[in-house]
């Protein structure tokens, strides 16, 4: 190329004065500078000028990579090392064509500059959630996905979320909450503790519709916090910033745009309207995703040892081992560790009036032993075959002027403090009657039947029965007088009642086992570690506290691979639990196993919940697949649904049956850890409407407690799903330094006590979880 080419015009299209033209004398080194200013003039204020040179130094750019590797890295060579060795004019011909190599740079930021498309901002809505959350998208538990499509409902049971909103907006929730996407720039909160952070202008506007107002970013940091003790209040802090609470869209009685809240201002509103004003330093907002929340307590209902079975253990060779890597050998056999475990509930009473010294009557006393209250002459034995005990059951006929017709027997059984009493019994009515109810009763011999301790009523259909219905108390020292127990049945409404198949049961105050704790090792580290003690014994009946399984060993061991096998040899079942399962503790020199619980469909076990403090009849069942309460086959299997089946995490429940007054049970928790942050979540079930045992929700409290003082409540007599149905419900307390190293309890309770109809509350997966809000 000679001097002259550099003086023809660069024109588009020109095959020599055209841009490519240029283009291949700049990357040759051959461009003048008066050239390459104009082309840096064309480049500038031509679009299509800028398109071809674009398409030019792609091309160039790909031809030098794909098929001169070599030639280039030799180039920049000649280039490093050119001021060392090179005449003046090759010199001045290699800063001319570096400074075109520079022109390239600059051209190819203009072209991606002006050529490169500015993409619209993403209306995709990121979610994160941190360890141990729980959570359900549309009802879905759980599910495997980063985004969060708008318009479907994002619950947060347990745990802490953090979501990223078109125009820079992110948010970090705190369960419980419920969040909806509605568009870019509106989200739904209907309950919950959330920080919004909208740093730049795009996010300008940014909406938080709430049940009660809108709250309007106007450029700001702010944090939302629902009351637990009033649904229609919340809690608004600007953190930066402000801003504006406007009406919702069908509230008339307010204007459509209300006050603005500006930075350091916390309020309490209701609706638009603020209540007053609170202190900002009092409550914290999370500003980061935290690693994970801590489970203090889950129970899922699933485990643990079953009443009245056989069992025997075994352990895999070379499961246990010390620090030095010494094996315990495993125990081979089912003779070595076995036991039995004892009934839960003691019965102390029973009768099917079937026994030989029970004889069909007339209008007397329905047995030995019983006496009539009330209306006298009206109560007898049937032989039908409508008992559900033999052929007989008792009749009482309905209640007159001076009273309903009772039966009553005293027991020779004394009240003992702490002791829980419980009286099951079927009652029905024959098919010539209807509209009849039966009453159940225990009494102390002080007061007698006319006093009851604890009383239940049910209404069984005409021509059938209502199976184990249950009253029952706990008794207190004020009751534990050295009086004895009483039973009474009473028709109080309708013709006539029948009974049959009464049962009295005790069940004594569960003991705190005792759990093993470190001691010195006596033995050389090179010795293997050998077991010291067991619980449950091997041979005995005693079985244990909280339903679990301890091995304690002569030294500090850990396990590595293998299993622990539990058989129940009653029912012919085993479970295989892998050392590593999270049923599986280890602590110092002790290992605790929970063992599954097997219960077969439809199966129940009733008089105690492993670990659990009661007052009532409660126990756990298996509710798949035979009717009895739902009619679900797979309550707990993938893929899950909305309400049926997201909130089962096994194939038991617990349950309440046929609650007396002030029924509950209580888990102890620990001690308060101040300024954190306690979530509660567990499942509630609600009965097939078609069941084949109908009963009524008896709604739900669930507290968390310090001694006498209730911290925190949810509460509510209505089914939180629809019939048949598994729903998760939460809530959460902040705890202060006020309290700080207390006693905290956890107490679920049914609200009311079973009426004429037997009532039920079915819960699972209880969860307590726990987040310090020191760190931020």
């Amino acid at each position: 190329m000679t001097p002259d080419d550099d003086s023809k015009n660069i024109q588009h299209g020109s095959p020599q004065g055209s841009v490519q033209d240029a283009v291949a004398r700049l990357f040759d080194g051959d461009l003048s500078e008066e050239k390459f200013a104009e082309l840096t003039h064309r480049l500038e204020n031509d679009a299509e000028a800028r398109r071809e040179y674009f398409d030019c130094v792609s091309l160039e750019a790909t031809l030098e990579t794909v098929f001169y590797p070599p030639l280039s890295r030799n180039r920049q060579r000649s280039l490093r090392h050119a001021g060392k060795s090179a005449p003046p004019s090759v010199i001045r011909k290699t800063i001319r064509w570096s400074a075109g190599i520079a022109a390239v740079a600059a051209a190819i930021a203009l072209s991606v500059m002006y050529f490169t498309p500015t993409e619209p901002p993403s209306t995709e809505t990121r979610l994160r959630v941190c360890g141990n959350s729980q959570w359900s998208v549309n009802g879905t538990a759980n599910p495997k996905t980063s985004t969060l499509p708008q318009g479907v409902e994002f619950q947060l049971h347990q745990g802490v979320a953090e979501l990223k909103l078109p125009y820079d907006v992110t948010a970090i929730v705190e369960a419980p909450a419920t969040i909806t996407l509605i568009d870019d720039r509106t989200l739904r909160l209907d309950q919950g503790k959330a920080l919004f952070q909208v740093p730049t202008e795009k996010g300008k506007g940014f909406t938080v519709v709430t049940p009660h107002q809108r709250i309007v970013d106007l450029g700001t940091k702010f944090g939302i916090r629902f009351s637990n003790k009033h649904p229609d209040q919340l809690e608004l802090h600007v953190l930066q910033g402000e801003v504006r609470i406007d009406a919702l869209e069908n509230d008339s009685n307010s204007p459509d745009q209300g006050a603005i809240i500006q930075k350091g201002r916390a309020v309490l509103l209701a609706g638009t309207r603020v209540l007053r004003e609170l202190d900002n330093t009092q409550t914290t907002f999370r500003r980061k995703l935290p690693e994970k929340v801590d489970i203090l307590f889950q129970d899922d209902f699933e485990s643990g040892l079953l009443p009245e079975k056989e069992y025997a253990v075994r352990i895999e060779p070379y499961a246990v081992r010390n620090a030095s890597g010494k094996r315990f050998p495993g125990i081979a056999d089912d003779t070595s560790w076995h036991f039995t475990t004892p009934p839960i509930a003691h019965e102390i009473f029973a009768v099917g009036f079937e026994t030989p010294n029970i004889k069909k009557t007339a209008v007397t006393a329905i047995a030995p032993g019983w006496s009539e209250g009330g209306r006298k002459g009206a109560s007898g034995l049937y032989t039908s075959a409508l008992s559900t005990e033999g052929r007989q059951h008792a009749w009482l006929n309905g209640p007159a002027t001076n009273g309903p017709t009772t039966s009553h027997i005293t027991l020779d059984q004394p009240i003992t403090a702490g002791t829980t009493y419980i009286l099951t019994a079927d009652v029905g009515q024959t098919a010539n009657f209807h509209g009849s109810q039966g009453t159940l009763s225990l009494y102390g011999s002080d007061k007698g039947f006319s006093s009851p301790l604890a009383t239940t009523t049910a209404s069984p259909p005409r021509g059938g029965w209502l199976r184990e219905q249950s009253v029952s108390f706990t008794a207190t020292s004020d009751i534990a007088t050295g009086q004895r127990l009483g039973i009474a049945q009473s028709c109080t409404g309708g013709p006539q009642a029948i009974f049959d198949n009464l049962h009295v049961y005790s069940i004594s105050p569960a003991s705190t086992p005792q759990l093993a704790t470190l001691t010195p090792s006596l033995t050389e580290p090179n010795t293997p570690p050998d077991i010291t003690d067991l619980s449950p014994a091997t041979g005995t009946t005693t079985g244990s506290p909280d339903g679990k399984l301890r091995l304690k060993f002569n030294q500090p061991i850990e396990t590595k691979a293998g299993r622990f096998i539990v058989k129940n040899l009653t029912n012919d079942t085993e479970s295989m639990i892998p050392v590593k399962d999270r049923r599986v503790k280890v602590t110092g020199n002790t290992i605790t196993i929970n063992p599954p619980t097997e219960l077969a469909d439809g199966q129940r076990h009733m008089g105690r919940l492993n670990g659990w403090q009661t007052n009532a009849w409660v126990g756990i069942f298996n509710p798949k697949g035979t009717g009895t309460r739902y009619h679900h086959e797979d309550l707990w299997d993938n893929p899950r649904s909305p309400g049926t089946i997201g909130a089962m995490e096994g194939p038991t429940m617990a349950t309440f049956d046929s609650t007396p007054p002030n029924a509950h049970i209580r888990r102890q928790l620990g001690t308060i850890t101040p300024h954190s942050r306690y979530t509660v979540s567990l499942a509630i079930g609600v009965r097939s409407d078609s069941a084949t045992t109908p009963a009524n929700f008896d709604g739900y409290t669930i507290r968390l407690t310090s001694g006498d003082t209730t911290l925190a409540t949810l509460s509510n007599d209505t089914p939180p799903g629809p019939a048949n149905s598994v729903t998760t419900v939460s809530f959460s307390w902040d705890s202060s330094d006020m309290l700080s190293n207390v006693p905290l309890t956890l107490e679920i309770s049914p609200n009311n006590a079973s009426g004429p109809t037997p009532g039920y509350l079915d819960i699972d997966a209880v969860r307590v979880s726990v987040l310090s809000q020191t760190s931020k």
